[in-house]
């Protein structure tokens, strides 16, 4: 009788995203973090997680993500709240992000 032998491997995967969002990017601090982060708007924030928006609107009325609403109605939401919403870690560096 053989024996077999069975190796088993795990490989952990990062995702490294950059988002220029023009000359004026910037860094504001999310109460729900507790920490300097960057905002994309709904649209921005499907493409980063990799999902429809129709999931990220799900996900701000369940309110797993950070989000906050300008005054003008625009929903801005937190790019770190976003690293759950995929199987990889989803980190996005601003250029003044410290």
């Amino acid at each position: 009788m053989k024996s077999k032998n069975r190796a088993e491997i795990t490989i952990e995967t990062h995702r490294f995203l950059r988002i220029r969002q023009g000359p004026q990017t910037f860094s504001e601090w999310c109460r729900e973090c507790c920490r300097w982060t960057g905002r994309v708007t709904a649209d921005e924030a499907a493409i980063v997680a990799g999902v429809g928006k129709p999931m990220i609107f799900k996900r701000l009325e369940e309110r797993t993500l950070h989000f906050i609403e300008t005054q003008a109605g625009e929903v801005l939401i937190c790019i770190h709240s976003l690293g759950d919403m995929s199987s990889d870690t989803t980190r996005a560096a601003f250029p003044n992000d410290p």
